[in-house]
């Protein structure tokens, strides 16, 4: 997965590889989204959507300082992801590989959290919550 380090003078938080990761696929899971509708292909956009919601909240829950993510930190999980997009403009063939790739990343560290609580909720609260927001966000 062409991963590529945040390096961004203005932040010095650095994210470790597992939240890179997941913070990419985040983005790859919104671009198939997007390339699900442009096809439209709701069904397909909607669990594009779960799993982007699923490595969202894998992600925060694993960089929860005190109850909360650090704005640094959650920075650095917005410039992890930028990368994504471009890649995947430049190569669309390689979404499906992408996909496969991170949903196993998202399941392994969706198996790490399951146990874990943020915003009063726990782990698959979270997920559908913000799944939700996002359905709701682009109108599915």
């Amino acid at each position: 997965m062409p991963i590529t380090a945040c390096s961004n003078p203005q932040n010095d938080f650095v994210l470790d590889e597992t939240s890179r990761e997941l913070a990419y696929c985040v983005d790859v899971f919104a671009y198939a989204t997007n390339y699900s509708l442009i096809n439209n292909n709701e069904g397909a956009a909607k669990v594009m959507v779960f799993q982007q919601a699923r490595a969202t909240v894998a992600v925060m829950f694993m960089n929860i300082v005190n109850d909360r993510v650090p704005a640094d930190r959650m920075k650095a999980i917005t410039l992890a992801g930028r990368g994504a997009k471009p890649y995947l403009d430049a190569n669309p063939e390689k979404l499906g590989g992408l996909i496969d790739g991170c949903t196993s990343i998202t399941t392994d560290a969706a198996r790490l959290q399951r146990n874990s609580r943020l915003w009063g909720k726990d782990f698959y609260q979270a997920v559908e919550e913000i799944a939700a927001r996002l359905r709701a966000a682009i109108g599915l």
